[in-house]
């Protein structure tokens, strides 16, 4: 019994490790918010709020949230990782799932890097292969040259007219009704494996096979809690510096692409 209770006490403990210090390397949300967020200050105040201006009013007229995110190192993280880490933390886009997130980490020492990170709702529209599309005939050379507000702002103008022309508009109900369906099946798994594991720590065996097992339902309770936190909790704050609103918890599935130079 001691034992598998250090099971469960290293297994949480490495869980909890990982996900404190993947979310220590990445920015927290801004505050106030803001669309555009230069970490890097590559960008003059100017061409911060032309960028930002584009961005709100695309977002005030369809919702969907186009973010720009320039940082000095990915921490270790390929590009589309440290995009899609942004975009799930920050909750950007809606409920609608509609938010995009492009990432520049600008050329030093070390090479330079830019990624498309797009929200569920909109992968099928902004597909991997549209997204691989724009960094290399629109955004390469641009960033070659170290012209980063000209790489942005036209990546910007073509993906606001790649979803144009997809004839993407937000339904307001992406994911919205099928997690209402999903709760009470959830609710019951989670009551199965509480009564399964509670019935086992009664017994007086206690196998390492039955150890095994709980450990593989902890992780199930570990992943329902971490993704109802993501769907149901949280938010951003809502402060000053930008006509922008706030984020609206938006998610992300890994869609999108990546490039260097």
């Amino acid at each position: 019994m001691k034992k598998s209770i250090f099971y469960y006490i290293l297994f949480f403990s490495f869980l909890f490790f990982c996900k404190t210090t993947f979310s220590q390397d990445i920015p927290g949300r801004p505050d106030p918010p803001r669309l555009v967020n230069d970490f890097t200050s590559t960008l003059s105040k100017n061409q911060i709020n032309q960028l930002e201006q584009k961005v709100v009013n695309y977002n005030d007229s369809t919702s969907t949230q186009i973010c720009i995110v320039l940082v000095n190192s990915l921490q270790g993280y390929s590009a589309n990782e440290y995009a899609y880490s942004i975009g799930e933390n920050w909750g950007v886009g809606g409920k609608e799932n509609n938010g995009v997130v492009l990432l520049i980490k600008p050329k030093g020492k070390e090479k330079g890097e830019v990624a498309i990170s797009v929200g569920y709702g909109i992968e099928p529209y902004l597909t991997d292969a549209i997204c691989k599309r724009i960094i290399e005939t629109q955004m390469k050379s641009y960033l070659i040259d170290n012209d980063y507000y000209s790489a942005i702002n036209t990546a910007i103008d073509s993906i606001i007219n790649e979803l144009v022309a997809a004839k993407f508009k937000p339904t307001g109900n992406n994911g919205e009704n099928d997690g209402l369906i999903l709760i009470p099946i959830i609710i019951l798994i989670v009551m199965i494996l509480i009564i399964k594991i509670m019935g086992r720590s009664k017994s007086v065996t206690y196998t390492s096979k039955n150890d095994g097992k709980d450990l593989f339902n902890l992780w199930l309770l570990s992943m329902f809690f971490n993704n109802r936190n993501n769907h149901f909790g949280g938010g951003s704050s809502f402060g000053g510096g930008s006509s922008f609103g706030g984020f609206g918890g938006g998610h992300f599935g890994g869609g999108g692409a990546s490039g260097s130079w």
